[in-house]
């Protein structure tokens, strides 16, 4: 599950919890091996994969999996950019492996690298995955980012209909949704989609009773004074402070009034 966390354009926080994308990686296979294999042949490299990497994996990560290898497919449309391949020849053949957690991508990662023996069965014989293994490190939430297509500050769109909402909230978020990555929308930043949503934004000074040529440290320079300012930026540029409590100084023992703050006073750093 990936979580994205957003502001939507009345200004509410929204987390966005996508399902269903997985990791995986790529794997090398021998090129006499036919483009199509029949879904046993699939299912018996899939169960030899998911019992070797249960077997190489730690315990505490795969106990409560009932699979870690979840599918695999012979992919030949892709190609490494680090080989050479002449132009007009096929191109060679890939094993896409999906895992169930990140951390199984680097257990997969090694085991291919040794290498595994598996039996296709049907009368195929076996075939040895062994080899330099592709984008095997290339970390989930990037890999999310580039396969939707999903960029960094970018609008995202659930559809009605998509999604459901949350009646009970895990988080501080004001709305939390659930919804299938497939159904996610991420819109390129042109036109209306390239103006900012309405963020909130804290900014916060510490002022410490600090001694001459020292850096405070907690336990003998006390906190004297902390401000805070929380305001809102507009899609438009414009800036708006944030109710009673949008300019704020906390301050030890006693303070001045300063114009358009709220001035708390504490005789501790505690209180």
């Amino acid at each position: 599950m990936i979580r994205l966390y957003g502001v939507n354009d009345d200004g509410n926080s929204v987390l966005m919890r996508c399902h269903g994308f997985t990791p995986y990686l790529f794997a090398p296979l021998p090129p006499d091996l036919p483009s199509s294999l029949p879904n046993s042949s699939l299912g018996a490299i899939r169960q030899a994969l998911d019992m070797r990497v249960r077997g190489a994996a730690r315990s505490s990560m795969t106990r409560d999996l009932p699979s870690c290898v979840l599918g695999v497919d012979v992919v030949s449309d892709v190609k490494s950019l680090t080989n050479y391949h002449p132009p007009g020849k096929p191109l060679p053949k890939f094993l896409q492996i999906f895992v169930a957690m990140p951390g199984l991508v680097p257990t997969c990662r090694k085991l291919v690298e040794d290498g595994l023996r598996v039996e296709l069965g049907g009368g195929l014989g076996s075939i040895m995955i062994q080899g330099t293994s592709y984008e095997s490190n290339v970390p989930f939430l990037l890999r999310f980012m580039v396969d939707c297509d999903v960029r960094g500050g970018g609008w995202l769109e659930a559809p009605p209909g998509s999604y459901s909402i949350r009646s009970s909230h895990e988080t501080r978020s004001q709305l939390e949704i659930d919804l299938v990555y497939t159904r996610l929308i991420s819109h390129p930043c042109d036109g209306e989609w390239s103006r900012m949503a309405p963020l909130r934004v804290l900014s916060f000074d510490i002022e410490c009773m600090g001694r001459k040529g020292h850096f405070p440290e907690a336990e003998q320079d006390p906190v004297i004074q902390i401000a805070n300012v929380i305001h809102t930026k507009h899609p438009c540029g414009e800036e708006e402070s944030v109710g009673s409590i949008g300019r704020m100084v906390l301050t030890l023992d006693s303070c001045l009034p300063i114009p358009s703050s709220h001035v708390s006073c504490s005789p501790t750093e505690v209180k």
